[in-house]
């Protein structure tokens, strides 16, 4: 590290960057669902901004509305 100059690093990992979910109200395998890391991350940014601003404690939620969680044309395991 540039700023701290540790060189002790851990090895490397996957990830899954998916974040997986269900659609509707019953949690089923048959319902899963993932979004796209890059539609979901503005809830993880904000989520501790919204929390101070709405003075609330846990456990709370919060959720995203919208066009961003649309579903993709997925012939197999191929995302055009």
């Amino acid at each position: 590290c540039p700023k701290c100059g540790k060189k002790d690093f851990t090895g490397i990992r996957q990830f899954n960057l998916m974040f997986k979910t269900h659609a509707g109200v019953m949690e089923t395998p048959e319902n899963e669902i993932y979004l796209r890391p890059e539609t979901a991350q503005g809830i993880f940014v904000n989520f501790a901004n919204v929390m101070r601003s709405m003075r609330k404690k846990l456990p709370a939620g919060i959720a995203q509305i919208g066009k961003s969680f649309r579903n993709e044309i997925t012939p197999g395991n191929f995302i055009f």
